[in-house]
């Protein structure tokens, strides 16, 4: 057949003439699916050990796509799949390599597959969940003995600065503020700074509650697959919650009060607070069922078909049976958490409304405290509003064609809807109450600005925007 030239693609590198498609050598940080193939992919670790992140020209990238000529080693030992993203042995996981030597001139792979019995990821959990526990305990013991040895004058000025600040309001609005914050990388796929990446990181870890290695620790006790991960969080609140009213019903017991109305007056509060910690942590997972990786049919066969890949699991095929089944799990979940507690939620203000709004607590209305407390009598709904708000921004919005242009202006566009609304409602008692979440909803306006310009900057892989933000 006839033979023709081609400019060189974007992720590419060509040193010489005479190089083929079978032969198209990439750079480091890049991926297509086979030798025929002219999709060429950016890797999402393709800025680990850049400067910058998101900038097209990263030769000091640490990327486990390692940029071969051959497409069967392009991956560094001991990983495979698309993106390189799987590990070829079983019950290994990835993990910082201490020890990786040198695999090309383009960089050091600082990524492993690491056994799980080496890492040690386990006992570390276990570790981890001790100390956390501990350390509440201790807290606890602490401000009882504090409350017993203070005097009674300085316990009353403490108590009053501490209504007048009201902290937990303000932790419970800047907790909203980076569950939408800390997503906007994966749900949006927007390469941010290596700075501001890090700098979210506590963040991250926070309102997640250290959630995030779960997949790692469920991978080391043999919950490889998405399904079995989904299937595991859907099931968490509930075992939590059961855990949570038999320890009521015990204590109750234990104490000779347990009655229905001391049960609910006692377990609710606690359950309401434990559904608005988790829900958001099984949404996200739940909507990772629907993003997927496209990659372009085969160049060397006409109306080839686009392979596709679940991004949360690229050993999963995209519109399979398999899929499918998942789909259906996920739909699932949304239904029985966000949508329904949202519902219930709304469900119990709703019944409670009238005492909150003659201020005349009632049984119901005390246990829902949590949900409007902060907020003026008119506006006691508005939790509901900022939780379909972190629905929408991080969990509907993985439904729009993830990491493009458009994705980020809905999202832009809905976050500025919300400011001014918020802006002109002032749902909160305190004055600077409503200052904080403005500035907070101003703050993600911005942030999703920036994610556009970050956007821009790398489809034309200018540095310059990156080294002027």
């Amino acid at each position: 057949g006839a033979v023709s030239c081609a400019a060189c693609l974007a992720g590419t590198n060509c040193p010489r003439p005479g190089l083929s498609l079978a032969t198209l050598p990439l750079k480091r940080g890049y991926y297509r699916l086979n030798e025929s193939s002219l999709d060429v992919r950016r890797c999402p670790d393709a800025s680990e050990g850049c400067s910058e992140a998101g900038t097209g020209e990263c030769p000091e990238s640490r990327s486990v796509c390692r940029g071969e000529e051959d497409v069967a080693t392009q991956c560094a030992p001991g990983f495979t799949g698309p993106f390189c993203l799987l590990c070829e042995q079983p019950r290994h996981i990835r993990r910082t390599s201490s020890h990786s030597q040198p695999e090309n001139s383009t960089g050091t792979s600082v990524l492993a597959c690491v056994d799980c019995a080496e890492a040690g990821l386990l006992s570390y959990t276990v570790g981890l969940v001790a100390a956390v526990v501990a350390g509440l305990v201790l807290v606890l013991v602490l401000l009882e003995v504090a409350r017993r040895r203070l005097p009674v004058y300085v316990q009353w000025r403490l108590a009053r600065l501490w209504r007048a600040s009201n902290p937990p309001n303000k932790l419970k609005i800047a907790a909203g503020y980076y569950m939408i914050i800390t997503k906007i990388d994966t749900v949006y796929q927007a390469d941010m700074p290596a700075s501001v990446r890090a700098m979210l990181e506590p963040f991250r870890l926070s309102v997640t509650l250290g959630m995030g290695s779960t997949n790692d620790v469920l991978a080391c006790v043999g919950v490889t697959s998405f399904l079995g991960r989904l299937g595991v969080w859907m099931l968490l609140p509930v075992v939590l919650v059961l855990v949570l009213v038999f320890g009521c019903v015990c204590w109750l017991g234990y104490r000779r009060e347990l009655t229905r109305h001391t049960l609910l007056s006692s377990s609710l509060p606690l359950i309401t607070r434990l559904l608005f910690v988790l829900y958001p942590l099984v949404t996200n997972v739940a909507f990772e069922a629907f993003s997927c990786y496209d990659f372009d049919g085969d160049a060397a066969v006409s109306n080839s078909t686009v392979q596709s890949f679940l991004v949360s699991d690229v050993s999963v095929p995209y519109y399979r049976e398999e899929h499918g089944t998942i789909t259906g799990v996920a739909w699932l979940a949304l239904f029985l958490y966000p949508l329904g507690i949202i519902c219930i939620f709304a469900a119990l203000l709703l019944h409670a409304r009238k005492a909150i709004l003659a201020k005349r607590p009632t049984l119901l209305s005390q246990a829902v405290r949590f949900l409007y407390r902060e907020y003026e009598s008119p506006f006691y709904y508005w939790e509901i509003m900022e939780m379909l708000r972190r629905f929408i921004l991080v969990g509907v919005m993985v439904l729009v064609p993830r990491g493009t242009i458009v994705q980020l202006v809905i999202g832009t566009v809905f976050s500025l809807s919300y400011l001014l609304l918020q802006m002109q409602a002032a749902p909160y008692k305190d004055t600077a109450d409503d200052y904080l979440a403005n500035s907070c909803s101003f703050g993600l306006v911005v942030v999703l600005l920036l994610c556009i310009i970050f956007k821009l900057g790398t489809l034309v892989e200018l540095r310059e925007v990156y080294d002027k933000m």
